[in-house]
C-alpha cells in the first residue's frame, strides 16, 4: 500500500518538476533575448554616434574648404579692384601719357604695370595683377578698363573686373568736340575776308565750323571763309552754353582759379583764368596764352560785358564770353585756336580774327588737352548695378 502511495506521489508530482524545468528554459531563452537585444540596441547607438561624429567631422571639413574658398574669393577680389582703382588713379594723372596700339580694327588697347605701393597691403605671392585698357577709335572718350587676377604658377585667370570710364577734363564731352566758334546766337556782321579753319577733313565729309543755338538757321556769314566748314544748328539749349561746353559749374570753375593761383602764382603755367577789370588795357584783353601742349581757358564774366581782343593776341584753348557781343564797342581779334564761345551773337566778325581748330598745330591732335579732373564710372555690367 506504501508503494502505491509512493508511486502515486511522484506520479503527480512529475508534471510540476516538468513545468519547473520549462520555466527555467524559458526565463533562460528571455535572458539570452534581453541581452542580444540590449547589444543590439548598444551597437545602433555606437553607429548612430560614429555616424554624426563622422557627419560633423565632414561639415567642419567642408566649412573648412568653403572659407578657404571665400577667403581666397575675397583677395582675388581685393587684388582685382586694388588694379581697377590703380587703373583709374593712372587715367587721372596719365591720360594724355598713354601708348594706344591699333589692333587691326576700330579698338585701341593699352596695357598698364600696377606699382608695388597698391599690392603691399595684399598677399600676392600666388597671384598677379593684369591690366588692360580698350577703346573704340571712333568714341576714343569712353575707355574700358580691365583688372585681372592670375595664379602666378599658371598664369591661369582667377577673377577678371571690367569697367566702362568716361575721364572728364574741364570740358564736357561736347566741350571736347567743339568746333572753332560757337555761339548762342549769330554773326551779324562780317569786316574784310576773315578765315574759319574746321578741324582737319578725314575723307569728303564735311566738318562743322559753327555750333549755333538758333533754332532758325542763322544766314551764312558772307565774306568768312569757313575753309569747307559748315553752320550746325540746334546743338544746345538757348542759355545752356557753360554747361553744355564745360564739365563744372561756374562755382567750382571759380575755385579752380582760386587755387591755381594759390598753388601756382607763375602765369606761364596758369590754365584757368577768370579776366577782371584790372586785366584789360583800355577796355581789350591783350595777353597771349597757352600752347597747343598746354591750352588754356579764358573766361570773360558777365559783368565786364563784352570786352575786346586786341590785334596780334594769341590763344590756344578755349575763350568764353559770358555776355552777349552785339554790340561791342571794341572787337574780338587776334589768332584764337581751339573755340571761341559767346553766350549771345556776334555783331561784327573782323578781318583780324582767325580762328583754327586744335588739330590744325598737329594732325594727330584731335582735342584740347586739359588735365583729368574726374572719371566716372558707368553702368557697363551686371556687376555695376
Amino acid at each position: 500500500m506504501i508503494e502505491g502511495m509512493e508511486q502515486s506521489i511522484i506520479d503527480r508530482t512529475h508534471p510540476l518538476d516538468e513545468g519547473v524545468t520549462s520555466c527555467r528554459v524559458a526565463l533562460f531563452m528571455l535572458s539570452g533575448q534581453r541581452g542580444a537585444a540590449t547589444l543590439l540596441t548598444a551597437m545602433a547607438l555606437m553607429m548612430a554616434t560614429a555616424s554624426l561624429v563622422l557627419t560633423v567631422v565632414h561639415a567642419q571639413l567642408l566649412n573648412s574648404r568653403i572659407n578657404g574658398n571665400t577667403h581666397d574669393s575675397i583677395r582675388d577680389y581685393l587684388l582685382g579692384e586694388a588694379g581697377l582703382d590703380f587703373a583709374i588713379e593712372n587715367l587721372r594723372t596719365d591720360f594724355y601719357k598713354i601708348r594706344w596700339t591699333a589692333t587691326g580694327g576700330n579698338t585701341e588697347i593699352a596695357q598698364l604695370a600696377i606699382a608695388n605701393p597698391w599690392l603691399a597691403k595684399l598677399d600676392t605671392a600666388t597671384r598677379r595683377s593684369s591690366l588692360s585698357l580698350s577703346r573704340s577709335r571712333h568714341q576714343p572718350g569712353f575707355i574700358t578698363v580691365s583688372s585681372r587676377v592670375l595664379d602666378a604658377a599658371d598664369n591661369r585667370t582667377r577673377l577678371e573686373i571690367s569697367q566702362l570710364t568716361r575721364p572728364l577734363s574741364i570740358l564736357s564731352p561736347a566741350g571736347e568736340e567743339a568746333p572753332p566758334l560757337v555761339l548762342d546766337g549769330c554773326i551779324l556782321a562780317v569786316t574784310g575776308f576773315p578765315d574759319l579753319y574746321p578741324a582737319l577733313q578725314h575723307g569728303n565729309q564735311p566738318v562743322t565750323g559753327i555750333w549755333s543755338s538758333r533754332k532758325t538757321p542763322c544766314p551764312r556769314p558772307a565774306g568768312l571763309d569757313l575753309h569747307l566748314g559748315t553752320v550746325t544748328q540746334q546743338r544746345f539749349k538757348a542759355g545752356e552754353l557753360w554747361n553744355f561746353l564745360f564739365s563744372v559749374d561756374r562755382a567750382e570753375y571759380a575755385q579752380l582759379v582760386h587755387d591755381e593761383i594759390m598753388t601756382n602764382p607763375a602765369t606761364a603755367r596758369r590754365r584757368y583764368w577768370l579776366v577782371s577789370a584790372a586785366d584789360l588795357q583800355g577796355g581789350q584783353w591783350s595777353r597771349s596764352l597757352g600752347s597747343p601742349a598746354h591750352p588754356v581757358v579764358l573766361v570773360f564774366p558777365a559783368s565786364l560785358g563784352c570786352p575786346g581782343m586786341s590785334r596780334g593776341t594769341t590763344v590756344h584753348g578755349v575763350v568764353f564770353y559770358h555776355a552777349d557781343c552785339t554790340a561791342s564797342q571794341l572787337p574780338i581779334a587776334g589768332n584764337i585756336t581751339g573755340t571761341l564761345a559767346i553766350s549771345g551773337s556776334l555783331g561784327n566778325y573782323p578781318q583780324q580774327l582767325d580762328l583754327a581748330h586744335i588739330s590744325r598745330t598737329s594732325p594727330q591732335r584731335r582735342r584740347l588737352e586739359f588735365p583729368i579732373l574726374k572719371i566716372p564710372r558707368l553702368p557697363g555690367t551686371w556687376r555695376d548695378f
